[in-house]
């Protein structure tokens, strides 16, 4: 029997993190990166004196009843701080917009999301967008010796130092990924995504022309895909064709994702919900009638 441990399950995300760039490449960012710094303007939109009263706006939407962070603290503690309190957060806040550096204990993590988003791709994405360096900088800061550790069966793993991959729990990574995957490649099919689930949707009259449209349009996103380190994954891709012709209702799509075959479902689940063929929703709903 394989027993699997909190450092062996950190070992693999740190490998996955960290990817393997050839020289060339790495200089080549560096140069983009650079040149998109150069162009970026000195003075960041950002208020560099942050005061009580901003302060006060944002633990508003603090939400009570959340988990603590690798710090301990619960939104509850920083919802009753006092004034002093209040006023040391807004001179902390003051600090990290002037000098753009975080804590390092804010790079700590118990886990990771979108683990190879690669730093050195997004932070060009990011100067493309943001314009200013001392913003750039900070998120920078943000992404940077970060480190994390796994938590299985009561054990934890030795904390490991994450090269690329977004912070989890984070109200940024979300919109980080975004812009990351903002350039994505031009499809003839239409795209439906939700954070870094695609769906890749066509509608004609014949099986063939739909695995040929298909098949070209999985050829250009694992094109673009390794350009940018992400992985479109074969084992966790699903096909379905929906129609109501029954005496095709066995009939698969022949898909490839390089060479690897895409799994037919007549049932898949996407993002929750369970579609069949004909769009009834009748398993969907036989599950939650059980629930």
């Amino acid at each position: 029997m394989e027993i699997i441990i909190a450092s062996a399950i950190a070992h693999q995300l740190f490998k996955v993190s960290n990817i393997n760039q050839k020289k060339q490449e790495k200089f080549e960012i560096r140069k983009l990166l650079a040149n998109e710094l150069s162009l970026c303007k000195d003075s960041p939109p950002l208020v560099n004196t942050f005061t009580k009263s901003k302060v006060d706006i944002a633990l508003k939407a603090v939400k009570n009843g959340k988990a603590a962070g690798v710090d301990g603290i619960l939104p509850e503690f920083q919802n009753n701080l006092g004034v002093k309190g209040r006023n040391w957060l807004a001179k902390l806040k003051t600090n990290i917009a002037n000098f753009e550096v975080l804590s390092k204990l804010w790079n700590e993590a118990k886990s990771v999301v979108y683990d190879t988003v690669w730093k050195r791709g997004l932070l060009f994405k990011l100067a493309n967008i943001v314009r200013y360096s001392e913003t750039v900088r900070l998120l920078k800061s943000m992404l940077s010796n970060r480190k994390f550790r796994v938590y299985l069966n009561g054990a934890k793993s030795p904390y490991k130092y994450l090269q690329n991959g977004l912070p989890k729990g984070s109200v940024l990574s979300p919109l980080f990924f975004n812009i990351y995957t903002a350039d994505l490649a031009m499809t003839e099919v239409r795209k439906f995504i939700y954070a870094d689930n695609i769906a890749l949707v066509y509608q004609a009259d014949y099986f063939n022309e739909i695995e040929s449209v298909l098949n070209r349009d999985l050829t250009t996103l694992q094109k673009y895909f390794r350009k940018w380190y992400l992985t479109l994954n074969p084992n966790k891709t699903i096909a379905i064709v929906l129609h109501l012709n029954n005496r095709e209702a066995n009939r698969k799509l022949e898909l490839k994702i390089g060479k690897t075959p895409v799994a037919n479902s007549k049932c898949p689940r996407y993002l929750g919900i369970k579609i069949d063929r004909s769009l009834t929703f009748k398993d969907h709903r036989g599950k939650k009638e059980k629930l």
